[in-house]
């Protein structure tokens, strides 16, 4: 008498391959659309960003162009008078 292998796989062989696939599946990058990208960053409070960001500091513009002086740090490792040769972000240029 011969015996056949079963042809439906095993529940728990099963179970490991879905979830080896909702690994794959929520591993993958995330795309939207401006709309939507935009709606997203708008849900972020100003608090979230500060805790997010690497570097933040208080900051008077310099006289000639779109330079600014620190005043006061906030976060990081700057020193108060130094002046930001790199682009600015600000609460004005983010609400236009």
């Amino acid at each position: 008498m011969s015996v056949r292998p079963s042809t439906s796989p095993r529940p728990a062989r099963l179970i490991c391959g879905l979830a080896a696939l909702f690994l794959l599946v929520s591993a993958a990058a995330v795309v939207a659309c401006p709309l939507c990208y935009e709606a997203a960053r708008q849900l972020v409070t100003i608090g979230q960003q500060l805790d997010m960001a690497d570097r933040v500091v208080l900051a008077v513009p310099v006289e000639g162009g779109n330079r600014f002086r620190i005043v006061e740090i906030v976060k990081g490792k700057d020193t108060i008078g130094d002046v930001i040769v790199d682009p600015v972000t600000s609460l004005e240029q983010q609400r236009q």
